[in-house]
């Protein structure tokens, strides 16, 4: 994700919609990357008690022994259920998703360069109650 960052915002825009894409795209890599560190807390803070207790078996007499029996038994465990997205699946995944622009906008903002404001205006004269002002009253 860094890296796609890093390109988007070395690449150069030309014009507004250019612009606006590249935004969104930086938006979106913040979004991921402040997703992916709040699941990592997340893990972090729920398995501090059984990091403490696989840390007690690691003490003693028969370390070794415990270590190997713990990997053979991880070992056979996914060798039974298949393991799961590898992690540059998961990266590749985020990237993608980060790379999605969804932003809409109708053909009179040109890309997010003007404000239209044609509908609130509509939605501000159709209040009950409200007053029939012309745009540009509305506009000021």
């Amino acid at each position: 994700l860094e890296g796609l960052a890093v390109a988007t915002l070395e690449a150069r825009a030309s014009g507004a919609k250019a612009t606006m894409e590249r935004d969104q795209v930086v938006a979106n890599v913040v979004r991921e990357m402040a997703s992916a560190a709040r699941s990592v807390v997340a893990l972090q803070s729920s398995s501090s008690a059984e990091f403490e207790e696989e840390k007690s078996g690691m003490r003693g007499m028969g370390v070794f022994t415990n270590f190997y029996g713990q990997l053979k038994e991880t070992r056979e465990y996914y060798a039974r259920h298949g393991a799961t997205l590898s992690a540059t699946e998961r990266v590749g995944s985020a990237v993608e998703r980060a790379r999605r622009v969804e932003v809409e906008f109708s053909g009179e903002e040109m890309w997010g360069k003007y404000l239209d404001l044609a509908s609130l205006h509509r939605d501000f004269c159709n209040l009950p109650g409200g007053m029939a002002l012309d745009y540009m009253a509305y506009l000021r």
